[in-house]
């Protein structure tokens, strides 16, 4: 979409003139110069929001997020009926993990410009992130009726009638995305992980390798193949690809845990226990009385209760993995004091674990911790018979949980309702016995442990309700361009 630039009216041509160069500079990387055009604008024109703006997006490109902010709120307080400002306060809120936030500047942009294909796309990606599915397909249905030759936005509505399992459909747009761009390489990875789930392998290899000759630095692309020759049980194919990940993308989620898992399979246990260092990696430790409680007990019968009438709680959501039980959406959205206070325990207690793991020397593989992370946290219910299959958190860094309540008999030897990692998902052709942990719960135990490790719950018997607070400390979000494995619940 082309900046705005102001009229003769709005401070005459030398004003325009200046913002046309700056903006030519800006697109030829020359920021310090195209920022003095723009400073000089604001000499001319004090407090002009396509100035303003622009230096929004100068701050933007640079990298400095808190400066590009204050430039479009700045813009806004300036012109605040202009829709395109709102969409890039919007993008740079998404892209600092503000999700709920940049949905309402989207929403505010199309009030003021219901055919702004830009805005209704970007609301759409947002929702998407959000797990809000229905309605960022939705969303997406709209754009496509204003620019339905747009193989970016097919790419992205693929993946969202993907997550909603809907791979036909997926299928389709992903092949129409490549008709209109035979070198979008987002559109052929999709469309292998599409045809993967069909379990149409060679197809899907073939997708991405393509997907491969057009990008080939994307990790995602190989972990996503080595799934492929993983599902066929060619174990040196799926390491080499996973191999290969890593390389671009150390520390990658999917990855490690599916060369843990290969490693297991040939028999190389000690490869395997770096990896999966139980030991070393799995902190679990009770909280102390939070503040404003009299006991951890009384906090949890808060906790319970705000969880059992939360208005995001569903039963068995669609691509997670919860089984006879409900989880909510992120509790973080919402304000809620208790849940804010759980999530500033949780942040204290990743930043302690973080300490301890970056002082420790003679790690002989390397993890990168990220430099700007956010938390998400959400609840799980589960009922009689209640458990999750075995998964991981790809989007995640390091992943927990927080018991609220357990209903079962402590000590059980047959162990019902507690947490197990180590153990992949039945659907890999995996043949040995894998490396296990296995934990009892207990309330008010907070554990923490990488996203990458497989867990799964073992089903309990008791028909009170066994609640859980799982979390992720996630890096930024990377754009929708690949599907991975979605997040699933813990604990």
């Amino acid at each position: 979409m082309k900046q705005g630039l102001p009229s003769s009216g709005q401070g005459g041509p030398e004003l325009v003139a200046l913002l046309k160069t700056g903006m030519r500079l800006q697109k030829g990387g020359r920021l310090g110069e195209a920022e003095e055009c723009y400073r000089q604008a604001l000499d001319l024109h004090p407090g002009n929001g396509r100035a303003l703006h622009l230096l929004g997006l100068l701050s933007q490109q640079a990298g400095n997020m808190e400066a590009a902010e204050a430039f479009f709120l700045d813009a806004l307080a300036s012109e605040n009926n202009e829709p395109f400002y709102h969409v890039s306060l919007g993008v740079l809120l998404a892209r600092t993990g503000r999700e709920r936030d940049a949905t309402q500047c989207f929403e505010r942009a199309l009030e003021l410009s219901p055919g702004n294909v830009h805005a209704r796309y970007q609301l759409a990606n947002a929702l998407h992130r959000l797990g809000e599915l229905d309605d960022a397909l939705r969303s997406y249905e709209k754009a496509r009726i204003l620019d339905p030759d747009n193989a970016v936005l097919l790419v992205h509505m693929g993946s969202a009638l993907n997550a909603l399992g809907k791979t036909g459909k997926a299928i389709e747009l992903y092949r129409r995305a490549i008709q209109l761009d035979p070198q979008r390489a987002a559109a052929y990875g999709n469309l292998g992980n599409a045809l993967a789930v069909e379990e149409r392998y060679d197809e899907a290899i073939a997708a991405f390798d393509r997907c491969i000759e057009l990008q080939p630095e994307n990790p995602t692309t190989y972990a996503n193949l080595g799934s492929c020759y993983l599902q066929r049980g060619d174990w040196k194919q799926a390491q080499a690809a996973y191999r290969e990940t890593l390389a671009r993308a150390p520390g990658d989620i999917t990855a490690l845990a599916m060369q843990a898992a290969i490693h297991n399979e040939l028999g190389e246990h000690n490869s395997r226990d770096v990896i999966l260092d139980y030991e070393r990696l799995v902190s679990l430790r009770p909280i102390d009385t939070p503040d404003r409680y009299g006991s951890v007990e009384a906090f949890n019968q808060e906790l319970k209760k705000l969880v059992l009438s939360h208005r995001s709680l569903e039963y068995e959501p669609h691509s997670h993995t919860t089984r006879l039980g409900q989880q909510t959406g992120n509790l973080l959205d919402a304000g809620e004091p208790v849940f804010d206070l759980l999530g500033s325990i949780i942040r204290d207690r990743i930043r302690s674990y973080l300490n301890e793991y970056e002082s420790e020397s003679g790690a002989t593989w390397q993890r990168p911790v990220p430099d700007h992370w956010r938390l998400d946290m959400w609840a799980t219910v589960l009922h009689q018979g209640g458990h999750q299959i075995p998964h991981i958190h790809p989007s995640g860094w390091l992943s927990g949980v927080y018991y609220v309540a357990c209903p079962f008999e402590q000590a059980d030897p047959g162990m019902r309702g507690w947490l197990e990692f180590g153990e992949p998902p039945a659907n890999f052709p995996f043949k040995e016995p894998a490396s296990k942990m296995i934990l009892e719960p207990s309330e008010g135990l907070l554990v923490l442990f990488p996203s990458y490790f497989y867990h799964r719950t073992i089903p309990f018997d008791d028909d009170r309700p066994r609640i859980s607070i799982a979390f992720d400390m996630a890096p930024a979000r990377a754009a929708f361009s690949e599907v991975r494995t979605s997040q699933g619940p813990v604990g």
